[in-house]
């Protein structure tokens, strides 16, 4: 709350969703409020809560790294995160992307009542189908639903289905030697679980869509997770259910990105960095994915405003230099002047002549009136007249002896 964007796209949403549902979602859940809501926050959220609150804070974070003026150049979402971009892809406004977030949570209520969730598997692909086909081998499972619902990276995937099924399936996994956890989720999402509720969703989707007008393309470069490749042309009813039944190809999206685009940075837009690793296994640099927010289980005191500053330094060292520091130190410019100390390796004028030796060259090549008529040696019939009786030829002439003289005065000065 330190700084005015986030309150003010937050409160924006949230009376935009109040508007939509007839309660607010903050009141209800106690989101961004400085004190925490037990009664709210424990167990399993239903998928109507979940869905716009993580929205709320993706398109936060959007409005803020905006107001730092960051903007990205791709965009690709996972799984239910394909909308916000919809807002953050330019094409279209903040308002479609929460209410079709807002809908599909309702409509997907449906489907938690079909009873399955969705674990994470750790295994190579050949592994993850021997799971399944084990599982649907078994009599009981007969006309019930197991799949693979995201291919995340090579060797990391989400099982969905129903829910006994996936939990035999988690404890097939352990016996392997292999990683699974049951997610907390009451959705198979991206399984066939979902088309309990494809009639009525089809037709929020289609309401909406009619509701706001526009071409809904988007203005920058967006990577399909439903596809698994660049994402061409607009954003329909029938591209968010698809998005909801079919396998989020997260895997072969990232591939598709780094080939088409080449390397670059990622800023993982998410209460935590969930996909960071997953990145990493898709052929990402570590050094090269920032997230802007963190949860940790002993927040410190300045832990969120370290996470976006320690973001915003990334993004300077990957050499994006547009940012507005002025707006992320909530100040103006100023022209700070300090006084340091002369670098002592900084190029210097050395002479290659003594003081002595520089002073003699100055008397060399100064102008003169004549050999004997220097600015500081000035002789002449007028100042010694006596000069002028050495006559040679009808003309006065400066005896030898002058010279020598003039070296010996010169010598003593200089030595």
């Amino acid at each position: 709350r330190t700084l005015p964007i986030i309150p003010s796209s937050i409160d924006h949403m949230n009376a935009f969703y109040e508007s939509i549902v007839g309660q607010s979602l903050l009141k209800e859940t106690g989101l961004f409020n400085d004190v925490n809501n037990k009664g709210s926050l424990d167990g399993t959220w239903p998928i109507s809560l979940i869905l716009p609150s993580i929205a709320i804070v993706q398109m936060t974070l959007f409005d803020l790294l905006a107001s730092f003026n960051v903007h990205p150049n791709i965009v690709i979402g996972h799984s239910a995160g394909e909308t916000a971009p919809l807002y953050t892809s330019g094409a279209d406004s903040q308002e479609i992307a929460l209410e079709i977030v807002i809908k599909r949570g309702e409509v997907m209520t449906l489907v938690e009542k079909v009873g399955g969730t969705m674990t994470a598997l750790r295994s190579n692909p050949d592994e993850a189908n021997d799971i399944i086909t084990t599982i649907l081998a078994q009599p009981h499972a007969t006309g019930r639903t197991l799949k693979l619902g995201c291919y995340n990276a090579p060797a990391a995937y989400t099982l969905s289905g129903e829910r006994v099924l996936v939990e035999e399936a988690v404890n097939l996994a352990k016996s392997r030697g292999l990683f699974a956890a049951v997610l907390r989720t009451k959705v198979p999402v991206h399984s066939k679980c979902m088309r309990v509720c494809a009639e009525q969703y089809l037709a929020e989707m289609n309401a909406i869509f009619k509701k706001y007008h526009g071409d809904h393309t988007p203005q920058v470069t967006t990577y399909s997770t439903f596809t698994g490749l660049k994402f061409e042309g607009s954003f329909t009813p029938e591209y968010f259910w698809e998005n909801a039944v079919q396998p989020v190809r997260f895997s072969e999206a990232i591939a598709a990105l780094l080939e088409g685009e080449g390397a670059g940075g990622f800023m993982e837009i998410s209460p935590h960095p969930v996909l960071s690793s997953y990145l990493v296994e898709n052929g990402a640099l570590l050094s090269t994915i920032t997230c802007p927010m963190r949860r940790s289980k002993t927040p410190g005191p300045f832990m969120e405003s370290t996470a976006s500053l320690e973001s915003i330094g990334k993004l300077t060292t990957w050499g994006y230099n547009t940012i507005n520091y002025s707006a992320v130190n909530k100040c103006q410019s100023v022209d700070y002047q300090a006084t340091l100390p002369q670098y002592r390796f900084s190029t210097k004028s050395v002479p290659y002549y003594s003081d002595h030796s520089q002073t003699i060259s100055l008397k060399q090549f100064a102008s003169s009136d004549g050999p004997l008529n220097h600015y500081d040696l000035l002789i002449n019939s007028q100042t010694h007249p006596d000069i002028a009786e050495h006559v040679i030829r009808g003309e006065p002439i400066m005896p030898a002896a002058g010279y020598l003289e003039i070296v010996s005065i010169v010598s003593f000065r200089t030595f």
